[in-house]
């Protein structure tokens, strides 16, 4: 495998890792909007269903933090493939 077809196949796993994350980032923000919702119109729920409601706003922060760990490593890898940032 020549260099140009190494690289080829990085920018083209690395251009597929940019679609997940995008949809990680969009996961994440639906999933604020389901805990809002959830919040605002279940204000007098047992202890479970809160439990679960909190449990969303726990998985969102996560998916953010991921989908940022992601951004940096694309951006990292981008660097190192001589592309620079994609915009």
């Amino acid at each position: 495998m020549t260099k140009h077809s190494t690289d080829k196949s990085i920018e083209d796993a690395l251009t597929s890792s940019e679609a997940a994350a995008e949809e990680v980032k969009a996961v994440a923000d639906e999933l604020a909007v389901v805990r809002s919702v959830l919040e605002t119109r279940l204000p007098e729920v047992d202890e479970e269903v809160k439990l679960a409601v909190e449990r969303t706003g726990d998985a969102g922060e996560q998916l953010d933090r991921t989908a940022e760990k992601l951004d940096d490593a694309h951006k990292d890898l981008r660097e190192a493939l001589g592309g620079g940032d994609k915009a």
